[in-house]
């Protein structure tokens, strides 16, 4: 066994202490949090577990499940348990950049522009961005990364009416709204999003480096101008395992009921 995916030094109290499993889990998940196992680390397997530790397979998978609900890791089928990388932040407050909250977040954005040109609407993109199916838009497809990972699949669609010119511009060092803002002062006002959990089809999965049919998002944004024109229609694809959405909540509504005898004041 490799040094640094060694257990030989975790000790276990079979006596006062809590089940076998629950101690396995929280020095594997203290050895995750110091760093000594880091993000894309291979785990030592189940075997390997029971025989450096003598412990039952029953105890070591109950500490690798309790590790998989926390996000802390991951299996991979055929190869194996590997420390889970960091899951991005993102909240879902405001109105958010990808390339700012990379920035915001210590990390580098780049992306890999997928297909970039000009093409009729059709009738999906057209209804969502209320326009004629035959009206062009400029259309956007990229892998967006953090520090040269995979994290995101963008398809974004654009009235070109709204952008003449924007398909010359080199998107993968570039943020789309930075660009809009800038040259067209386009300015988003409010957008809608809808966010759904689907399982990850393999053509997606093999661009974003995720399994196949794992659980991913998928993300639907329309935003809008101050004057309610929709300027942008994007969907966007990231594997679970990668981002973490965080919404503020505030206090109920007036009138709402929380709970039986309590009753906001109207």
């Amino acid at each position: 066994m490799a040094g640094h995916r060694s257990t030989r030094d975790f000790v276990f109290d079979v006596v006062s202490g809590p089940p076998l499993y629950r101690q396995l889990a929280d020095f594997m998940r203290e050895r995750i949090d110091q760093g000594v196992w880091a993000g894309g680390d291979e785990l030592p397997s189940e075997h390997e577990l029971c025989k450096a530790n003598g412990l039952s397979r029953t105890t070591v998978r109950l500490a690798f499940g309790e590790l998989i609900n926390d996000g802390r890791i991951i299996r991979k089928r055929g190869k194996g348990s590997f420390v889970a990388e960091p899951k991005l932040r993102r909240t879902l407050n405001n109105l958010y950049s990808f390339t700012d909250d990379m920035i915001d977040s210590g990390r580098v954005p780049t992306s890999r522009v997928l297909e970039s040109d000009v093409r009729e609407a059709g009738t999906e993109i057209a209804n969502e961005l209320v326009i004629g199916k035959s009206d062009l838009v400029f259309f956007l497809k990229r892998i967006r990364e953090a520090d040269g990972r995979p994290m995101i699949l963008d398809t974004s669609c654009v009235p070109h009416s709204l952008c003449a010119g924007i398909e010359s511009e080199d998107f993968s060092a570039r943020s789309l709204y930075a660009h809009l803002a800038d040259r067209y002062s386009i300015i988003p006002y409010r957008a809608i999003e809808t966010h759904e959990v689907i399982s990850i089809p393999h053509a997606v999965a093999e661009m974003l480096g995720a399994e196949a049919l794992s659980p991913a998002f998928l993300i639907t944004r329309l935003a809008y101008l101050e004057d309610g024109t929709v300027f942008e229609y994007t969907q966007s694809v990231t594997p679970g395992d990668r981002c973490r959405f965080e919404i503020g909540l505030n206090g109920p509504r007036r009138g709402i009921t929380l709970q039986r005898g309590y009753r906001t004041h109207v």
